[in-house]
């Protein structure tokens, strides 16, 4: 091992000067959480490194994050996040069949102060179905909704009367939003393509329109209603959509 370039004196620095460095490492992250069986608990490989390297940088992370997504059977947390920062990415098929500890269990809590989620495209597109619908209506604080995949799919489509299409998308989220209510509906977030994406272009209609329709900022609309303004949306587009390789 070549440690000509190790820096060893980094003990011997001042200590406001250390702290500083491992304030430094505090950033958003993608936190992976998956289900474990064997656990009984969310089990992350991503938990942030300033708790890891010293009793010192870990005392220093714990002023900004705190065990998530802690089950009663387990021994210890074995998640940390800060919820203001970070994006959350459920590996939801982990947890297939133990749903019930999200919606009726102690991980309730836990879903409700997410701000930031990753759901996947094909979960997205396949009209929000059950049983991730349930689970999605949970995460009342939900800030961004960011859909992942677009990058594995590159067929582009012929969009046929966009005016129209436009117009139709439009009517959908002012009939939807009737309902007036101190929740907030989620940003969409293409994660790869943002606003280019040619199948989720509509996001920055559905995040324009949505809160100025209210005409109270982001007051938008109750939680579940959100969900089904997401999903006739999403149809509405697809009606005027055709896969196809288009140069």
């Amino acid at each position: 091992m070549d440690t000509s370039k190790t820096f060893t004196l980094f003990p011997q620095l001042p200590q406001e000067l250390r702290l500083k460095v491992w304030q430094s490492t505090i950033e958003p992250r993608i936190v992976r959480i998956k289900w474990s069986a064997q656990l009984s608990q969310c089990t992350t490989p991503d938990n942030p490194i300033i708790l890891r390297v010293s009793h010192e940088s870990r005392e220093e992370g714990l002023k900004t994050y705190r065990p998530a997504f802690v089950t009663a059977s387990a021994s210890r947390p074995v998640v940390y996040a800060n919820f203001l920062l970070d994006t959350v990415d459920f590996d939801w098929e982990t947890a297939y069949g133990q749903l019930s500890h999200f919606i009726h269990g102690e991980l309730k809590t836990a879903l409700k102060a997410v701000k930031s989620l990753i759901i996947r495209k094909l979960d997205f597109e396949v009209e929000l179905a059950e049983p991730w619908i349930s689970l999605l209506a949970e995460f009342s604080e939900l800030e961004t909704l960011i859909v992942s995949g677009c990058a594995e799919d590159p067929d582009r489509p012929v969009i046929s009367r966009p005016e129209q299409m436009e117009e139709d998308i439009k009517i959908t989220i002012f009939m939807a939003g009737e309902h007036e209510n101190s929740d907030s509906m989620p940003k969409l977030v293409c994660l790869e393509k943002g606003y280019e994406c040619p199948k989720h272009w509509w996001f920055k209609q559905c995040n324009e329109w949505c809160p100025r329709r209210m005409g109270r900022g982001l007051e938008a609309f109750e939680k579940p209603d959100w969900l089904s303004i997401v999903s006739s949306v999403d149809r509405v587009a697809l009606e005027y959509s055709t896969d196809t390789n288009v140069p």
